[in-house]
């Protein structure tokens, strides 16, 4: 994303210096050749929209940065809503009125939290346990969603990586470039810097 402001931001500085160019070109020749370097600039389109495709304002990977990463996401989605019901079913349906119980996380596992005097009525693997924290329990009917649930997990992270892949080797592609608008960029805030401290 830092490329594609860099892209943008290089572009938008190009179509601001081409509008004051018209009207008024001795400003632009006061300028030179910074404004001439700015505007040889070259800035890729294609690979703005291309990470633009694969990745979001807040730097995550885009559901459709490939159709295996949206149906992996979408197997998550959905084993985490049966979990979810299935637990919600079994504290419903648990025979414990002395102790509370409520659905959790643990090591990216749902479970039933339990705190209470009374031993639990859930049939699982106790997970954790604590005077204060409560028994953290995995029934054991959750056991086998939980695995899938894993398995799709890791399946989303290696989509994620193949899609970020290829977007770096579009970028090496264009590291050149991208050098060079840094440094072009760098070079105008030197200037600018030196107009604010010598003209204020």
């Amino acid at each position: 994303m830092a490329v594609v402001s860099l892209m943008l931001f290089v572009e938008s500085l190009q179509v601001t210096i081409r509008a004051a160019m018209k009207q008024d070109e001795d400003s632009h020749n006061l300028l030179l050749p910074l404004t001439e370097t700015i505007l040889d600039a070259v800035v890729s389109k294609l690979l703005v929209k291309s990470i633009q495709d694969v990745i979001d304002d807040d730097g995550s990977v885009k559901d459709t940065a490939s159709p295996e990463l949206r149906r992996y996401r979408d197997q998550v989605q959905a084993l985490e809503s049966r979990l979810c019901q299935l637990m919600d079913k079994l504290i419903r349906n648990a025979d414990n009125e002395a102790s509370l119980s409520e659905v959790s996380i643990v090591n990216g596992r749902c479970c039933i939290k339990i705190t209470g005097d009374k031993s639990s009525s859930f049939d699982g693997l106790l997970l954790s346990s604590g005077s204060d924290a409560g028994s953290m329990i995995e029934p054991i009917i959750a056991v086998p969603l939980n695995d899938e649930l894993q398995g799709a997990r890791a399946l989303v992270v290696r989509a994620e990586l193949e899609a970020l892949s290829k977007l770096t080797d579009k970028i090496l592609l264009e590291l050149d470039n991208i050098q060079i608008l840094m440094q072009e960029t760098v070079t105008l805030d030197k200037v600018l810097l030196f107009f604010i401290t010598h003209f204020p």
